[in-house]
């Protein structure tokens, strides 16, 4: 039977790593991840799914292997993830006008207006979950985060 922190020897509760914060964050990303998860669950939609239609959104065309390098995924784990999102008709490729090699992504009327709602829905979660913080604590913890990611992306690419 897993235990509740009500029900945790106190050592645990002043155990080091909570002092870490690359502990701290990967609970934090744990449990914002499973809300993510919950809170899609009723659209139908993954995180992934999600997150790669987001980025075809914001991205204006790009093709599977600038998508895949945007998200930090290895390109063919997420051919399987676009060619489910095209059979429920939410993605569409098409080839390149510049490079018929190329196919481009783009989100189809019923893919954006499920991102819409996912949008929302994920939204409403942030302001959930991290509500209590103030605006320029949040503004400042984003910061903060996108430095951390983007020197380590800096050191290990």
């Amino acid at each position: 039977m897993a235990q509740t922190s009500e029900h945790r020897p106190a050592e645990l509760e002043s155990w080091p790593l909570k002092a870490r914060a690359g502990y701290l964050s990967v609970q934090l990303g744990d449990l914002v991840m499973r809300r993510v998860e919950a809170a899609l669950l009723p659209l139908g939609l993954k995180p992934r799914e999600y997150d790669v239609m987001a980025c075809i959104l914001a991205g204006h065309g790009l093709s599977q292997q600038e998508l895949s390098r945007s998200l930090g995924v290895y390109a063919p784990g997420l051919v399987g993830v676009i060619d489910g999102l095209e059979r429920r008709g939410l993605v569409a490729r098409q080839r390149s006008g510049q490079d018929r090699r190329r196919y481009v992504l783009s989100l189809t009327a019923a893919g954006a207006s499920l991102l819409d709602q996912a949008n929302a829905v994920v939204s409403a979660l942030d302001a959930r979950v991290f509500g209590i913080l103030s605006a320029s604590d949040k503004a400042a913890l984003e910061a903060l985060l996108r430095q951390v990611l983007t020197a380590r992306e800096v050191s290990e690419g």
